[in-house]
């Protein structure tokens, strides 16, 4: 749909940073899959929403399962 508006209006869409939301809930799991579909659906960057508490304890099983995904 994005595409097909830029043809619309005459943008190019390779000028347009694509990106997608993503929830962390706990699973560190869910987040790496829904960024990595992203990412095979076009998206360049994934923002990781997350809840309190921002502790290492959360952040660390996170970033590396996001960090496989490079």
């Amino acid at each position: 749909m994005l595409h097909q508006h830029c043809t619309d209006v005459g943008r190019d869409p390779a000028e347009i940073l694509l990106s997608g939301q993503v929830q962390f809930t706990g699973d560190r799991q869910r987040p790496a899959a829904t960024a990595a579909a992203l990412h095979a659906a076009g998206a360049e960057l994934a923002i990781v929403h997350l809840r309190p508490p921002y502790t290492p304890a959360v952040l660390e099983p996170l970033a590396c399962a996001l960090s496989e995904l490079c």
